[in-house]
């Protein structure tokens, strides 16, 4: 019998985190900060698979988020109507 931590990486349970987040969102640095540290140190007994998610609604501010996609902020709506809910916001992380 294996313990989850002694197997290879390929071999624990994928764990994806998305977070939502923005270069003109005054709440996302830390929240951006946080997913690196996870991406770093990872999490024992799984797969850890971060993705930042730059969204575009945030652009009408002034100046472009240079990373940012239409296809991200399509991809957080979609999230938010299955939750039922009817706005988006950043930061927001999705878990799995």
């Amino acid at each position: 019998i294996c313990d989850a931590q002694t197997l290879p990486p390929a071999e624990k349970p994928p764990v994806i985190v998305e977070l939502f987040t923005s270069e003109g969102c005054s709440s996302c640095p830390s929240a951006d900060a946080i997913l690196s540290e996870f991406q770093r140190s990872g999490l024992p007994n799984v797969n850890l698979i971060v993705l930042g998610e730059h969204v575009d609604y945030w652009n009408y501010l002034g100046w472009n988020d240079a990373f940012s996609d239409p296809v991200f902020s399509a991809r957080q709506r979609h999230y938010s109507d299955l939750q039922k809910r009817k706005s988006v916001f950043t930061p927001e992380a999705i878990v799995n």
